[in-house]
């Protein structure tokens, strides 16, 4: 098998116009920049932060609106006894035919739940198979999967993270590789706004898409 070029550009078929979408992930402290120089061959300009996505939330104000997010914080809160934190570990390399990517486990099997959880409350978010992963950017040419695992077989992986909440993050829709901005976050607590809290999109945002 082998990797998909991919190219940094917008697809207005998917978003209709909406201009932010939301994912439910860890944030950690990791440097990918020294796997990306060994991988090679990727897109320049990525630049969204490294995280652990727990679930893809929805494009806001529309598939992802106040009530989408009410039961998805008592999803994750229900999973979360007091003083709850979770360590992560990363377990080795891998890529998807879009994507290479650091694989991370927990020994609780607690990312796996919260997953299962977060895509009962709303299906489409569902996966084939879910993979807990930090992703280094997007393929920019066309090669054999092995050659990828190969290349990124040749550097360590021992890294680990403590993790105390799960982010609410949103993205611009129109690139596959711009930042993320936190929304707010959620830990044994409850729910916590972050500076950029909005979970709606104004008609006056929304992209022409004609």
């Amino acid at each position: 098998m082998y990797t998909i070029a991919c190219e940094d550009r917008d697809h207005p078929e998917w978003h209709l116009g909406t201009r932010h979408a939301a994912v439910w992930a860890f944030e950690v402290e990791w440097d990918p920049v020294p796997a990306r120089r060994v991988l090679g061959g990727l897109l320049p300009g990525y630049r969204r932060q490294p995280h652990i996505t727990l679930a893809y939330g929805g494009l806001l104000g529309t598939e992802f609106d106040a009530a989408s997010h009410e039961r998805d914080v008592k999803s994750l809160t229900d999973l979360m006894t007091p003083g709850w934190s979770l360590t992560i570990r990363a377990i080795g390399w891998g890529t998807f035919t879009t994507t290479p990517y650091l694989a991370v486990a927990d020994p609780q099997g607690w990312m796996q739940q919260a997953h299962e959880e977060l895509c009962r409350n709303d299906p489409r978010r569902r996966l084939d198979h879910y993979v807990p992963h930090i992703t280094l950017g997007h393929h920019a040419v066309r090669r054999r999967l092995t050659e990828v695992t190969e290349r990124l077989g040749t550097l360590p992986h021992d890294e680990s993270w403590r993790c105390e909440s799960v982010s609410l993050l949103r993205y611009e829709t129109c690139t596959i590789a711009g930042p993320l901005t936190c929304i707010g976050h959620v830990d044994a607590a409850g729910w916590h706004d972050g500076p950029a809290f909005r979970l709606d999109e104004s008609p006056t945002e929304n992209r022409d898409t004609t």
